[in-house]
């Protein structure tokens, strides 16, 4: 499966975990359709190049390994290019790509209304609650309740 190019606006984070499955994770912002996404990849790397711990504006790309790099576990290359032309390569096993996915499924499921009794009662509590009388009358009762 090929990686698509992914366009990272703003700051990006990086975070090097050498030995660990996942050795290195890029997050950042995806500008991607008009719209501003969080995105997190990460990468299997056996080596990692020397990335400073933040970007800016970083575009990652999948390119050709010379020798070819077919099959289950291959090496895969991998370019980072961020501001001013700085350029990281990456030869990595695996990447994965995970997006932030709040914003559509908020925007598809509409949330849950509160049943009629209960927005009435946080109504009436919260205006006793405003009032000194009704914070004395709460104090009270709070003090029975503990007998």
């Amino acid at each position: 499966m090929t990686f698509p190019g992914i366009r990272l606006a703003g700051e990006v984070r990086c975070e090097r975990h050498p030995g660990e499955a996942l050795s290195l994770v890029l997050q950042g912002t995806e500008a991607a359709a008009q719209r501003l996404t969080p995105v997190e990849i990460a990468f299997t790397a056996p080596q990692l190049p020397t990335l400073p711990s933040l970007l800016r504006n970083a575009l990652i790309e999948e390119r050709a390994l010379p020798g070819g790099g077919e099959g289950q576990g291959a090496l895969r290359r991998f370019v980072v290019v961020a501001e001013r032309g700085r350029r990281f390569e990456i030869q990595a096993r695996s990447v994965h790509v995970h997006r932030d996915a709040r914003t559509p499924f908020f925007a598809a499921v509409p949330p849950a209304r509160a049943p009629f009794a209960r927005r009435i009662f946080f109504r009436l509590i919260t205006a006793v609650v405003a009032t000194r009388p009704g914070c004395g009358l709460l104090r009270r009762l709070r003090r029975l309740r503990r007998r």
